[in-house]
C-alpha cells in the first residue's frame, strides 16, 4: 500500500512539472507565414545578432549613429495582416535609403495590439517583422545587417485600450545597434 503512494506521488510530481518545462519562452524568430506582401514559400534567412557587423567596423561614430536612429521610421499594419500596407511603402523606401547609405546593424521589431493570445502575437509580430526585412532587402538593403525578433504584444507604444491605440501598436519598429550593443551581441 505504501509503495503504490509512492508510485502515485511521483505520477503527481511528473504530471505537475510537465508545464513548467514549457514555461521559458523566447521572442519568435520563425519564418514568413503565408500573407499578402510577403514572399510565399521563399526561404527567410535570418542573421542572428551574433552574426550582424558592429557599428565599428563600419566606421560610424556616436553622433552619426543618433542621426541613423532619427531617420528610421516605424511602419504599420492592420488589425491580423502582416502584409506591407501601401501607405507604409513610403517609409520603407526611406529606410532603405538610410541604410544603403549607413551599413549599420539594425534589429526590426515585430510588435502586435493587446488581443490575440501571446503566442498568436509572437508569431504574429515575427510575421510583420519579416516582412518589413524581405520588403527592405528586396529595396537593396544588404541582408547581413538585418535581424528579426518579435515581441508580440509586450510592448506597446500607446497603453489604451481603443482603435487609436491599437493601430499604433502594430508596427516594425527599426533600432539601430549602439556600438556598446553590436559588439555585446556578437560577444554572445
Amino acid at each position: 500500500m505504501k509503495r503504490g503512494h509512492v508510485v502515485w506521488g511521483a505520477v503527481l510530481v511528473v504530471v505537475l512539472a510537465l508545464p513548467m518545462l514549457r514555461c521559458h519562452k523566447q521572442p519568435a524568430r520563425a519564418g514568413l507565414g503565408p500573407e499578402e506582401g510577403v514572399a510565399q514559400g521563399v526561404p527567410v534567412e535570418v542573421p542572428e545578432l551574433s552574426q550582424l557587423k558592429t557599428i565599428d567596423d563600419s566606421g560610424v561614430t556616436e553622433p552619426e549613429l543618433e542621426k541613423i536612429i532619427s531617420q528610421l521610421q516605424p511602419i504599420f499594419f492592420d488589425f491580423d495582416k502582416s502584409g506591407i500596407r501601401q501607405d507604409q511603402v513610403g517609409s520603407l523606401v526611406a529606410n532603405s535609403g538610410v541604410l544603403k547609405e549607413n551599413s549599420v546593424p539594425v534589429v526590426i521589431e515585430g510588435h502586435c495590439d493587446e488581443r490575440g493570445t501571446e503566442e498568436y502575437n509572437l508569431a504574429l509580430g515575427q510575421r510583420r517583422a519579416n516582412a518589413a526585412r524581405s520588403y527592405l532587402v528586396t529595396l537593396g538593403v544588404r541582408p547581413d545587417v538585418l535581424t528579426t525578433i518579435s515581441y508580440g504584444k509586450s510592448r506597446p507604444f500607446s497603453l489604451g485600450h481603443n482603435e487609436d491605440a491599437w493601430s499604433q501598436n502594430r508596427r516594425a519598429h527599426f533600432v539601430a545597434l549602439p556600438p556598446q550593443a553590436a559588439l555585446k551581441a556578437t560577444q554572445r
